[in-house]
C-alpha cells in the first residue's frame, strides 16, 4: 500500500511540474493576414482585449468564415449570453444580425470556417 501510494504520489508530482511549463503569451508574435492585411488593428486590439480577461474570454476563439463573398469573423465567446453578437467585416466593423432571417442565412450559408485566434500547439 505503501509502495502504491508513493508510486501515485510521484506521478502526481511529475504531472504538476509539467502544468507550468506553458510560455506566457506575447502578441508580439502575431502573424496574421486578415483580408490583405498584416495583423490588422481591431484585430490585434481584439486579442489583446480576450487574454488580458481570461476569465471572462478563457475558452473565446475568433474564426474566419466565408460568406456571401466575402471573409467575416465570429469572435466566440462561451460565457456571453449573446451568441453571433460580435461578427465583424474584413475592416472591424461589426455586422449586425439581430433578426433572426439573417442570422439563420449566415449560419446556413457560412463555409470554411478556420480558426484564427487562439492557436493550439
Amino acid at each position: 500500500m505503501l509502495k502504491f501510494f508513493l508510486c501515485t504520489l510521484v506521478s502526481g508530482l511529475i504531472v504538476l511540474s509539467f502544468g507550468g511549463c506553458e510560455e506566457d503569451k506575447d502578441n508580439s508574435d502575431l502573424d496574421y493576414m486578415i483580408c490583405g492585411i498584416e495583423n490588422p488593428e481591431w484585430f490585434t486590439a481584439l486579442v489583446e482585449k480576450a487574454e488580458s480577461d481570461p476569465y471572462y474570454y478563457g475558452g473565446s476563439s475568433l474564426i474566419q468564415y466565408e460568406y456571401e463573398g466575402t471573409y467575416i469573423f465570429y469572435f466566440s465567446i462561451p460565457v456571453s449570453s449573446c451568441m453571433y453578437c460580435q461578427i465583424y467585416d474584413c475592416d472591424g466593423n461589426i455586422i449586425e444580425l439581430a433578426s433572426c432571417d439573417p442570422l439563420l442565412d449566415f449560419i446556413e450559408n457560412q463555409s470554411n470556417g478556420t480558426l484564427l485566434w487562439p492557436r493550439y500547439g
